[in-house]
């Protein structure tokens, strides 16, 4: 069952979901949830973080820090 149909499901059996249980099933649900479709971080994800472009990031975050 997909992430959609699940959801779908839910609101019919039960009626109204909260938001919380919405975004469970959206992110984490093992058929087609976000997280457990693919990867998202990196070069080839959705998106991609500061550090994760170069190690140098890092060392000029920790001069401003310390």
């Amino acid at each position: 069952m997909s992430a959609e149909s699940e959801v779908r499901q839910r609101i019919q059996s039960r009626g109204k979901i909260t938001f919380a249980e919405f975004m469970d099933v959206a992110l984490y649900w093992p058929h087609g949830g976000y997280y457990t479709a693919r990867e998202p971080v990196g070069a080839q994800g959705d998106y991609y973080t500061s550090p994760a472009m170069h190690p140098f990031f890092g060392a000029l975050l920790s001069v401003q820090l310390f």
